[in-house]
């Protein structure tokens, strides 16, 4: 399988349009590789994580392994792409992660910023609220 073969899913690109809108009221969504398929992990609602969900994102995306992530939150109106794809994290995962985000980053169209966190110091608050 070639790594370039990674791509979002049909749901998960429509996933991120309604969250583009607005409308959906979502918060985030996190994203999860899985096969040769990006697909959505986590959808989380304005009015299910209440109105300081900095910390519910973060949680969401880290996760509880190792495991490399991406993510979109809106934030202040404004429409943040994370990837999160950890030192510890399996050789063969952060090479999975880091081959396809770039073309996945360009394929959700409307995204005002990009962090690209390796360690718990570059995702927090103090780096989102930036």
């Amino acid at each position: 399988m070639s790594m370039l073969a990674i791509a979002a899913s049909e749901e998960t690109l429509e996933a991120f349009q309604k969250f583009k809108k607005g409308s959906s009221g979502f918060a985030y969504i996190v994203f999860a590789i899985s096969g040769s398929a990006i697909n959505v992990e986590v959808e989380a609602k304005k009015a299910d994580v209440g109105a300081d969900y900095l910390d519910s994102f973060i949680t969401a995306v880290k996760g509880e392994s190792t495991r490399a992530r991406y993510a979109v939150l809106d934030w202040n109106h404004k429409i943040c792409f994370v990837m999160w794809n950890p030192d510890s994290g399996k050789a063969m995962d952060k090479m999975k992660y880091a081959t396809a985000c770039e073309g996945f980053y360009q394929a959700l169209e409307g995204c005002h910023s990009k962090i690209q966190a390796t360690d718990d110091g570059e995702l927090s608050k103090e780096i989102i609220e930036e």
